[in-house]
């Protein structure tokens, strides 16, 4: 599937949710780490993705105890990858790819997207 424009918020809150289901049942932390990726668009809204920021990175292992939270932390550095300079549009387009390509390398089909154009 291939969608126009998508916001990044939307886009990692979507992508969470993916690989929520199909890596269920998942563990209390990965449960969480889900929880607040897709909690992106309402940080967003209320203008505190600072707290998104520490609420995922307060939980996440450096060494990632699971496959499902190697592949939530992938959703989190793309989702981050604005969060300390001005949005580009190019640069998330580019930072996107290399999330898909983690997700397709263990058989998820996330979507091609053309245009990420802001939060």
């Amino acid at each position: 599937m291939t969608l126009q424009h998508v916001r990044l918020c939307d886009l990692v809150s979507e992508l969470a949710r993916l690989v929520g289901r199909q890596c269920a049942p998942l563990s209390d932390r990965e449960a969480y780490l889900t929880f607040v990726l897709t909690g992106m668009p309402y940080f967003r809204d209320v203008k505190r993705l600072d707290i998104w920021e520490t609420a995922f990175t307060n939980i996440l292992q450096d060494d990632f105890a699971s496959e499902t939270e190697r592949l939530l932390g992938a959703i989190y550095e793309l989702g981050s990858y604005n969060l300390y300079g001005a949005f580009s549009s190019e640069g998330t387009k580019a930072a996107y790819k290399v999330t898909q390509q983690i997700l397709i390398d263990v058989g998820f089909d996330p979507p091609n997207i053309d245009n990420i154009p802001d939060w």
